[in-house]
């Protein structure tokens, strides 16, 4: 009984406009339609800005994340995979779908990195990315160092593993029961969103999702004053062409971050803006 949302009808309309765009160069329908009829599917200018406002999405803190992990189990070969999976992400920013097709050759721990090879893992646009660690936490890559050890030295795993492995599930007493883990990669990437909201629910921290984490990592890069080099680098370790592109999609501020900022731009002495801009972050 309620109303479209402009966005709903935005979207609608575009797929209108798209067909009749298609129409008008069909036989039988040339005569009659003209291209520029498709533009009457449309949406005044303001609808249209309000249908393609952006919406406050938040965004974790690293205290919450680093919370999440410390209070996560290790006792077991899975425990030690879930806990690792999380703390790769800090350290690198893969998406979701790179953090399942991750093999262990994949991870460099004398450089310190993970290079995305596209003929592998399953990265955006097919882009091979190298990801230096970014200097987070050292928690977390060490967690992530001892899991990949734990992997090469303790089960003797061979370089095309996974790196996060699958669970085994065998056939006891007529039951299927969880045996552990086996070098095979999951074939879709729901086992891996439920390992982070299991952990963030267990430490009674809202949930977030994988791609959360890359804009944390954004957040922590646009806050920490780095020339512009240093920033090119840093989105470069998310996978992003353009330093823009992090600026833009990656860094958002809230309007009660917008408010501070614009007290402190106002309360700054003359000249000291930009250090009031850096640490509003």
């Amino acid at each position: 009984g309620k109303p479209r949302s402009l966005s709903f009808v935005s979207a609608t309309l575009r797929t209108l406009r798209d067909f009749f765009v298609w129409l008008a160069d069909r036989p039988g329908y040339r005569s009659k339609l003209r291209y520029q009829d498709a533009d009457y599917f449309k949406l005044t200018a303001r609808d249209e800005k309000i249908a393609h406002a952006s919406r406050e999405i938040r965004v974790p803190i690293l205290e919450e994340v680093t919370r999440t992990i410390a209070a996560m189990p290790n006792g077991t070969d899975i425990e030690r995979r879930d806990r690792a999976l999380l703390a790769l992400a800090l350290i690198t920013g893969a998406r979701i779908s790179a953090l399942r097709t991750l093999k262990l050759k994949h991870v460099d721990l004398d450089r310190g990195c993970v290079y995305q090879d596209a003929r592998d893992v399953h990265t955006k646009n097919g882009k091979s990315i190298l990801t230096p660690f970014f200097p987070i936490s050292d928690d977390a890559r060490e967690i992530v160092t001892d899991w990949v050890l734990h992997l090469r030295n303790g089960l003797g795993w061979p370089e095309d593993a996974p790196l996060f492995p699958r669970l085994k599930i065998g056939l006891r007493a007529h039951r299927f029961e969880v045996e552990g883990i086996e070098p095979v990669h999951y074939a879709s990437d729901r086992p891996i969103r439920d390992v982070f909201r299991q952990a963030f629910e267990a430490a009674g921290v809202p949930d977030f999702n994988p791609h959360s984490f890359r804009k944390l990592i954004a957040h922590i890069g646009a806050s920490r004053g780095l020339n512009a080099a240093e920033l090119k680098a840093w989105s470069m370790g998310l996978g992003h062409a353009h330093l823009g592109t992090m600026m833009q999609s990656y860094v958002t501020i809230s309007r009660s971050e917008q408010e501070a900022l614009m007290r402190r731009i106002a309360d700054a002495p003359e000249g000291d803006e930009e250090e009031m801009a850096i640490a509003a972050f």
